[in-house]
């Protein structure tokens, strides 16, 4: 790992300031065990925060997981009046929309909402 974090004189990478820090634990001391666990800890933490700074969060938690790619085809030509599609992959008759995105868009703030497809 090229990352470095400067300590003192010098700087060193991520994996010798963590060896540095175990090798600094005493046994039986309370306060090197808990300055271990807020260092993993801390560790833990940026690592989810970077996860969810990195836009790498699954949308779609439900739907086809099993399937690289979710594709639905639908004819226009059996369209009525109009089809309501969702957009929020929360409905339980996806691809249709049942009206999920409402109770997602409270909870989040979120603005989604379905495609509406009308006949001509």
């Amino acid at each position: 790992m090229s990352e470095t974090c400067s300590a003192g004189a010098g700087a060193l990478t991520i994996p010798e300031l963590a060896l540095q820090v175990v090798d600094g634990i005493q046994a039986g001391d309370p306060l090197s065990l808990v300055l271990f666990a807020m260092f993993i800890l801390s560790g833990i933490g940026l690592g989810a925060l970077f996860g969810l700074l990195s836009g790498k969060k699954r949308v779609n938690t439900t739907i086809q997981l099993d399937k690289p790619k979710v594709v639905d085809f639908a004819s226009a030509a059996n369209i009525e009046e109009k089809a309501v599609y969702c957009r929020c992959w929360k409905s339980k008759t996806f691809p249709m929309c049942d009206g999920s995105h409402e109770k997602h868009n409270k909870a989040t703030g979120d603005n989604t909402g379905p495609l509406i497809v009308k006949a001509k």
